[in-house]
């Protein structure tokens, strides 16, 4: 099996997650199937949506190459408790919008990270709901892209 370059990675997720929805309703959980996007997983994260005020979201999936590039495990753990980043409030606000707004979002990041490297890399984030409306899990993935100098969009 290839693996599928930056771009694919995130375009095939979104597609996946479009498969989805019908009906004008987000998809739950429970409607991922890993073996259908088994390529993808590396570069998969799944995080649920702990409670909106305060936002807490902790992860449940932490993809191999991002813990890798990331260099740690988020798995089960809060995302803002191991998050070593200094873009926390925008990487945040990105969640929380996703969680609020009920709809997916693509950005780019650089992040200076606390060990004193660079990461720069392309996300998406797709809302989950269980029951078609309140977003209660978020299915993300990253890819780390080239060096650039964009700080941080989100579109």
């Amino acid at each position: 099996m290839s693996s599928p370059g930056p771009t694919e990675v995130l375009s095939d997720l979104q597609s996946y997650w479009g498969s989805l929805c019908h009906g004008g309703r987000l998809p739950a959980r429970a409607d991922v199937k890993p073996a259908r996007i088994a390529r993808l997983l590396p570069h998969v994260m799944l995080l649920d949506v702990v409670s909106t005020e305060p936002f807490v979201v902790r992860y449940r999936v932490h993809g191999s190459e991002i813990s890798r590039r990331l260099g740690y495990d988020g798995t089960g753990k809060s995302m803002r408790d191991v998050y070593q980043g200094t873009n926390w409030s925008t990487v945040e606000a990105a969640l929380r919008r996703v969680a609020l707004a009920a709809e997916p979002l693509h950005g780019r990041i650089r992040d200076d990270r606390r060990d004193g490297r660079t990461l720069e890399y392309d996300w998406v984030l797709l809302p989950l709901a269980s029951d078609g409306v309140t977003v209660d899990a978020i299915l993300g993935g990253a890819v780390e892209t080239e060096p650039g100098d964009l700080d941080a969009v989100v579109r």
